[in-house]
């Protein structure tokens, strides 16, 4: 059964031709939209249509959303994968820079002599914190989770070779610079040169290599780790972390 559409009784002479066709069209679908539903549900729609929207609850959100800050006691602890070489290299960053730095904040008030300087020892404290230089180090160094763990390692060892070295605001950064150096080249099978190195770290090449040369003294040139010992020392960073566990 064919619609009979109902078209305007009426034109005007000068209309133009478009409004004479939405005109039409749009009679054409009332009448297609009455015969397939009935009145009742039309009229139904029309008075859903008239009806006025409501206003969206108002909502308050906590006030740590509202400051913009989450608390760590209800901010839930990542879980990192029980294999070290699959965690986020990030993550390894978090865990070894709240380390030294805890470590560099205890020192802090410590009496420092001519006889305790090293090659490590800088001038005056660098502007960067810890975390924000191992980050540096890490993005554009390529670092993975067996080069900064066997890092930290070196730098356990040598305050166990050495006890009167202390780790401090003047030595953190350019130990952990000579400490990824070393550690790249001994655990990784590809590395960047010393320049490279250097320039991220923010010394000259020259200097990182007279670094490098006084760690692997300290270490007697022991650089070589075991799969037990990183394992170790990745479980022992996650558990003194509270927002991170296996």
């Amino acid at each position: 059964m064919l619609l009979q559409p109902r078209y305007p009784s009426r034109i005007e002479r000068h209309t133009p031709i478009k409004h004479v066709a939405d005109e039409v069209i749009r009679r054409c679908l009332q009448d297609l939209y009455r015969s397939y539903y009935p009145k009742q549900r039309v009229l139904d729609a029309i008075h859903h249509e008239a009806q006025p929207i409501p206003s969206a609850p108002q909502t308050r959100l906590p006030e740590s959303f509202q400051t913009g800050t989450i608390s760590h006691e209800s901010a839930p602890a990542k879980i990192l994968p029980r294999r070290y070489e699959l965690a986020s290299p990030l993550d390894i960053v978090s865990l070894i820079a709240e380390l030294l730095a805890g470590s560099t904040r205890e020192n802090v008030a410590l009496p420092l002599s001519t006889s305790d300087l090293t090659r490590f020892h800088s001038k005056t404290p660098p502007n960067t914190t810890v975390y924000d230089y191992l980050h540096q180090l890490t993005v554009y160094n390529v670092l993975t989770p067996p080069v900064l763990l066997t890092a930290l390692i070196y730098v356990v060892r040598l305050c166990e070779a050495q006890p009167g070295f202390e780790l401090n605001c003047l030595t953190v950064h350019r130990l952990f610079l000579a400490c990824v150096t070393v550690a790249s080249k001994s655990v990784s099978d590809s590395f960047w040169k010393n320049a490279y190195y250097a320039y991220i770290g923010g010394v000259s090449a020259r200097e990182l290599s007279m670094l490098e040369l006084e760690l692997l003294r300290y270490l007697h040139w022991n650089v070589v780790t075991r799969h037990d010992e990183l394992f170790n020392c990745y479980v022992i960073l996650i558990d003194r972390h509270a927002g991170y566990q296996l």
